[in-house]
């Protein structure tokens, strides 16, 4: 809208600076402005506090995955907000809440609430009101966040301190949840058991199952000999290198996805599912690469133990729900934390350093002090090596792509903790190192 928006701009901010402007005289919301000609039937409502990023509630919604054609009622977007009271009033004085209103509706059946770092959302009277509401006209409930906050919401809930602006607000919302469950510490126990299900549900997407055996991220390394052969037969294949030479994501479009399929599995548990694999060495590398060059590097040298490719480790038809709502505490987190090396792999098709996935993990594994190790040709890498690193640029996905799901993702951490220039700095530094 005017390019000035950042990705730590919080709803009020973006409600400020955007929403309210674009719908100036409209009489309208956001929503309606978009939709007018075609209005859409509301099915699933989002619960969120104003203080949160607006950056973070993109983000969540988009792991929460609503069902497709399931219209979202988002409160700072579906509200005239130059005169919000005048229809919250309206909607809420026979209700109770605003869910209440909307949850009367047979066809609105969802209730999705967004659990932020900053503001917790259970620290708000009416977010508890549509909780309640929620629960009454048993819509389905989804709580969206990282497992980090939503870990520390189901530990630390304690509803009877939640605030309303308005002292009538506050009393009727206190009598309300008082009536219907008896105390807060009840509300408060079904509140975490809800959590807890959706924590337990993300844990469960995040693995693998064998035989009925839930199997983590660590566990699916390969041995370097199992590589080796997987490219000897895929060199024998009669299509391959043609009409151009094959990249990575060649290979898993060609030949991963095809004999995965169904499976639930990765190749490496395809392969290991009789002895499942820890990984020791961590490979970080680009899709965009040959895969030639990709294996030359990798098989040319010795590792710690078995090695971790995220292209033969993740099921690829799941790839949402295996990386989760936060990357760092996803596979690649997980696997980190355990791994006794890194490995960096240079190739001449795709300079790494232009990936933010790949310099996010050059990061990561220097905090942790995790052994860097470079792989490559010499050339190549010496070159890489001389370009300067620009975190800011880089991106997730397809290089066609600006703003993949994983490159806000990414950026936001960055962006809310060191900041770029920091991350270059020691990333420069590092290589610097390694090129000596």
């Amino acid at each position: 809208h005017s390019g000035k928006y950042t990705l730590v701009q919080t709803v009020h901010e973006v409600v400020q600076q955007y929403v309210k402007p674009m719908t100036m005289g409209t009489g309208m919301g956001y929503a309606m402005m978009l939709n007018k000609s075609r209005p859409l039937q509301v099915t699933s409502v989002v619960s969120v506090t104003w203080g949160c990023l607006f950056n973070e509630v993109v983000q969540i919604l988009e792991a929460l995955k609503p069902k497709p054609n399931s219209p979202m009622f988002i409160d700072f977007l579906a509200l005239d907000q130059n005169a919000p009271d005048l229809w919250l009033n309206e909607m809420c004085k026979e209700c109770g809440s605003l869910a209440g209103f909307l949850l009367q509706d047979s066809k609105v059946n969802e209730f999705m609430v967004l659990h932020t770092e900053d503001v917790p959302v259970f620290s708000r009277g009416w977010n508890l009101m549509d909780f309640h509401v929620a629960m009454k006209n048993k819509a389905s409930i989804k709580h969206g966040g990282t497992p980090g906050v939503l870990h520390y919401v189901r530990d630390t809930v304690h509803t009877e301190d939640a605030k309303c602006y308005s002292a009538a607000d506050h009393d009727m919302i206190r009598q309300t949840i008082s009536d219907a469950y008896g105390s807060f510490d009840k509300f408060d126990k079904l509140i975490k058991g809800s959590i807890r299900a959706t924590l337990s549900d993300i844990e469960d997407k995040m693995c693998q199952v064998v035989d009925g055996t839930k199997i983590g991220p660590p566990y699916w390394g390969i041995d370097c000999e199992q590589l080796r052969m997987f490219w000897k037969d895929i060199q024998g294949k009669k299509d391959y290198n043609k009409p151009k030479v094959w990249t990575m994501r060649d290979v898993v479009e060609k030949v991963v996805k095809p004999e995965t399929h169904g499976t639930g599995l990765g190749m490496a548990l395809v392969w290991n599912k009789r002895g499942p694999k820890m990984a020791k060495t961590l490979v970080s590398h680009a899709w965009d690469e040959s895969f030639d060059d990709f294996c030359s590097a990798v098989c040319g040298r010795q590792h710690k133990g078995p090695i971790w490719i995220c292209a033969l480790a993740i099921y690829q038809f799941a790839i949402d729900d295996q990386l989760g709502p936060d990357v760092k505490e996803g596979p690649f987190a997980k696997v980190m934390k355990q791994a006794q090396e890194m490995l960096v792999v240079h190739t001449e098709n795709c300079d790494l350093y232009t990936r933010l996935w790949c310099v996010f993990e050059y990061y990561e594994a220097m905090k942790l002090r995790v052994p860097i190790v470079m792989a490559g040709t010499r050339e190549v890498i010496q070159r890489q090596l001389g370009e300067q690193v620009s975190t800011r640029t880089a991106t997730c996905g397809p290089p066609s792509v600006q703003m993949y799901a994983d490159t806000r993702r990414i950026r936001v951490i960055i962006e809310t903790t060191v900041g770029y220039l920091k991350v270059d700095e020691e990333i420069a530094a590092r290589r610097a190192s390694c090129a000596s």
